[in-house]
Order: structure tokens, then sequence, then C-alpha cells
């Protein structure tokens, strides 16, 4: 089994710049695969995530930070989040052989109801 790729950044709330602790963050390849082949992590008390096991050969990949649904680990949707709500932010196409670090985010604490 191949190792595959991984790809890490930083969530922090906008309006304060504060590290964001356990926010879900998933990555799907953008060209194919679906949501099979979506690998997910949560931040640590840093705000800080890395996504291991990324497949080279599908190079591009989504990368989504507060998700509004949890992803279960099979692909499937879960249940919603508990705690803060973040609105959900999404980087699109990112070459996850080029782009290793500094994959960002910057969250808005959610108002709305679901």
């Amino acid at each position: 089994m191949k190792r595959g790729e991984q790809v890490s950044g930083k969530i922090t709330d906008k309006a304060t710049s504060l590290p964001l602790a356990n926010i879900q963050v998933v990555g799907k390849p953008s060209n194919k695969g679906g949501w099979a082949t979506t690998v997910t992590t949560r931040t640590d008390k840093k705000g800080e995530f890395i996504l291991q096991g990324l497949n080279k050969d599908s190079k591009y990949y989504t990368v989504i930070a507060a998700p509004r649904q949890s992803y279960g680990s099979d692909g499937s949707f879960d249940k919603l989040l508990t705690g803060d709500k973040y609105g959900q932010v999404r980087k699109d196409d990112v070459d996850i052989t080029v782009t290793k670090t500094g994959i960002d985010f910057a969250l808005t604490k959610a108002t709305g109801s679901v």
C-alpha cells in the first residue's frame, strides 16, 4: 500500500485570529473518486491540521474546513457537528504535488440555524 501524500494548514477564527481546535477538515479529489476516497481529520489545539494518505494520482483536491455536515469514515454523511458552528470554507483544485503546507482558513462563526 502506498503511503500517500500529505498537506497541512491552520484554521483560525476570522474575527479574533485565534486558532480553532477540533474543526473537521475534509480532502476530496477534485476530478474523480467520489466521497469513497475522502480523507478527514480535525485540527489540534493550535488550529493545525494534517491531511494524510492523499492519492497523488488524483493530484487536485478540494479541501473543506468546517463542512456543513460531518462525513463518516466510509464517506457517508454523519450527524451534524456539535459545539460552536462555523461557516464552511473550501479551497478547490489544490495541487497536492506542489502545495504541501499553508492551506490556511479563517472561519466566520455561523449565525443561522439549520
